[in-house]
């Protein structure tokens, strides 16, 4: 805290769910105004920007990249339209194993990529798993965090515990955190970057038939 009040900030931007309300608060408290960006949505991250760039003086700029956003979004969801549905295990965790749920963005990504999220339902943002849930729902694919390791590394803790048919024929990919787990103009890289991974899914499949 020391280090952001030394630089004199006209304006702190945070993330209810990765800054602690108690910091969000004592930013408040020295007189530096922050703002929340959280839009949890693709569709609302233009807007966002918008409100940013008006904080910020740079209404026109902001303009420009919400609409390049728009427009990349869009081209992104009619190249992914009516591809078949790959079944999807997100893991973003190993102990615990934790997967990811409707309320995180992550799901939308990989709903606009065709997938489909097996923990999609659970009302918690990271629901808890066991390896025997998993392996009932016998997923197509399995996207770890690349945080958690190598694509060996993790096939060999799978092979270890269950038997997925996903791992093995190798439908075992690591997803670019960096870009999926950030609410930021990154994150539609990170979604071509998952459709990609979930086209090399769908062709895999299709060879099995």
């Amino acid at each position: 805290m020391e280090r952001v009040l030394a630089l004199k900030p006209d304006l702190a931007v945070g993330w209810r769910g990765g800054n602690a309300q108690t910091d969000l608060e004592a930013l408040r408290s020295f007189g530096i105004p922050v703002f929340i960006a959280e839009p949890q949505r693709l569709d609302r991250l233009p807007d966002t920007l918008i409100a940013l760039g008006r904080l910020a003086g740079s209404s026109t700029e902001a303009g420009t990249a919400a609409d390049r956003f728009r427009t990349r979004l869009a081209q992104l969801r009619q190249r992914q339209s009516g591809k078949s549905t790959v079944r999807v295990f997100v893991q973003i965790s190993i102990q615990p194993l934790m997967t990811l749920s409707y309320r995180h963005m992550v799901h939308e990504l990989i709903t606009l990529c065709g997938g489909r999220n097996l923990f999609a339902a659970s009302e918690l943002l990271a629901p808890e798993v066991s390896t025997e849930v998993v392996l009932l729902e016998n997923p197509d694919a399995v996207l770890f965090s690349d945080s958690l390791g190598t694509r060996d590394s993790m096939q060999d803790w799978w092979q270890e515990r269950v038997s997925l048919r996903a791992v093995r024929e190798g439908r075992l990919y690591p997803m670019p955190s960096d870009l999926v787990l950030r609410q930021s103009p990154r994150v539609l890289e990170g979604a071509e970057r998952l459709c990609g991974i979930l086209d090399e899914a769908r062709a895999s499949l299709a060879r099995e038939h």
